[in-house]
């Protein structure tokens, strides 16, 4: 038997071939769990070309143990950014499974959403962390994510307990931040986001930009972030790895949370802008922003 397998295999040091078995044994979040039992068990230098091997599988049966157990060995080494593509892949195959759910998907799929064409949600089984269900690909012999029968969980909060996880670790890479941030830009509860950026976006400069610099006008930030262009001098964030320019534009694209883009407009030194977009959102912030103004004629022209 394949378990059997397994457990011979981990017991020789051929950690490939015992994970191998174990994901082969049972094709749902089973397998995936025994898998990881055989990487958690392993020395780093055994486990991690495995871990990146098998991310993406694992993140589908078992997403939520995958996260706690990537988590557990970033301090051993392994890599955030090489593990990143697998939470891209997981969080595309989710949108999958929303669309292909129809008003019946958990947190997508409005009324008059129809199921993607050729893919059919069989059995479903609930688990403490996500719901399980069969996805099969329909009969017109097409390849992609959902091409053939497999176990999937859907679980939201998987990818950003792991990223989250490794910059509370000290992750300084980029590409991790910003997948982050458009994570939490796209969740309806706007809290995750805003404590996130005010945990890393730096302190409001106390002086208003320099007198002959054209800050740009709310209006113009809003029409270079839709276009995918940053109004803004990189330098200001390039000490940081968040990439605060990205982090507004993909705020600004998504037409809310703007207490958080708020936020980003003073890490800037833009506090006209902030202010302009707090009185649209929250009266009160924006007095509090006009009021903190430690330039005589900044404030005076806020109130204006």
């Amino acid at each position: 038997a394949a378990a059997e397998c397994a457990g011979y295999a981990a017991a020789s040091g051929n950690i490939g071939a015992a994970v191998n078995a174990a994901l082969c044994a049972d094709d749902g979040k089973d397998g995936a769990l025994d898998a990881l039992g055989v990487l958690n068990d392993s020395p780093i230098e055994q486990a991690e070309p495995h871990y990146y091997r098998h991310a993406a599988s694992l993140l589908s049966r078992a997403p939520m143990a995958s996260a706690k157990s990537f988590l557990s060995r970033y301090a051993e080494g392994l890599s955030a950014t090489k593990l990143l593509p697998a939470f891209m892949h997981y969080e595309r195959r989710r949108e999958e499974f929303r669309r292909a759910a129809g008003p019946r998907g958990r947190t997508g799929g409005g009324p008059g959403q129809t199921p993607a064409k050729g893919v059919q949600i069989g059995k479903s089984r609930t688990h403490g962390d996500g719901v399980e269900v069969q996805i099969e690909g329909g009969g017109h012999g097409g390849g992609g994510l959902l091409a053939t029968s497999v176990a999937f969980v859907d679980d939201e909060a998987a990818s950003i307990k792991y990223l989250d996880g490794v910059v509370r670790q000290g992750c300084q890479s980029t590409a991790v931040y910003n997948y982050l941030i458009s994570l939490y830009a796209g969740m309806e509860d706007e809290g995750p986001l805003h404590s996130f950026l005010s945990a890393h976006v730096p302190p409001a400069p106390r002086a208003p930009p320099k007198l002959g610099v054209a800050a740009p006008s709310l209006g113009e930030s809003i029409l270079a972030a839709a276009s995918g262009v940053s109004p803004f001098s990189s330098s200001l964030s390039s000490s940081s790895p968040l990439d605060m320019s990205y982090a507004l534009r993909v705020i600004l694209r998504t037409g809310r949370h703007f207490r958080s883009a708020v936020r980003l407009y003073m890490g800037f030194g833009m506090r006209r802008q902030a202010v302009e977009l707090a009185i649209k959102v929250d009266p009160a912030l924006a007095r509090k922003l006009a009021r903190d103004s430690v330039d005589n004629d900044e404030r005076r022209a806020l109130w204006l």
